[in-house]
């Protein structure tokens, strides 16, 4: 199973982003780049193996999934956290002050139904002082450790409890 899972980086003294690792972006450009070679040198003639749209397809899939981004970036100097999620050139953002989170929670999360067995996840939250949530990370149950491990280094950056 193909995992992505975001990362945590210092990238400044008063600025840590949890973000999905580059070599996820480097990954899929090399996919592109493969796809579009792939069209240029072995073009599909028309009706001999399938029609013309579906490689094109593939290529225009490739390019958003290379320009995908999801990041959340915390500024002590500015006292601001910016969550980034859509394409790198045109994304959707939310800002929120440090100072409004009360604490991040780690909770575990079922999927599924009733009659069904469920998948067990956990998510890394965001509590604010009005008693609002904002989702941050969500994994896998064999992953929670790493979960930990990034929900500590953001606390103690923002200097807020950890409640598990």
């Amino acid at each position: 199973m193909f995992k992505i899972a975001l990362q945590i980086k210092k990238t400044g003294e008063n600025i840590l982003e949890l973000r999905l690792p580059p070599v996820l972006r480097i990954m899929f450009l090399l996919f592109t780049v493969f796809i579009a070679v792939s069209m240029i040198y072995f073009p599909i003639e028309e009706g001999s193996r399938g029609t013309n749209y579906l490689p094109v397809l593939f290529l225009v899939m490739a390019v958003f999934v290379t320009l995908y981004e999801e990041k959340w970036i915390f500024n002590r100097k500015e006292n601001s956290i910016e969550s980034r999620l859509g394409l790198l050139f045109y994304f959707s953002r939310e800002t929120a002050e440090i100072n409004d989170v009360n604490h991040i929670m780690i909770s575990e999360v079922r999927k599924g139904n009733r009659n069904k067995i469920t998948s067990k996840y956990y998510k890394m939250s965001l509590v604010f002082n009005n008693e609002t949530e904002k989702d941050i990370e969500l994994v896998y149950f064999r992953e929670k450790e790493k979960l930990v491990r990034n929900a500590v280094l953001i606390a103690d950056f923002c200097s807020v409890p950890l409640k598990q």
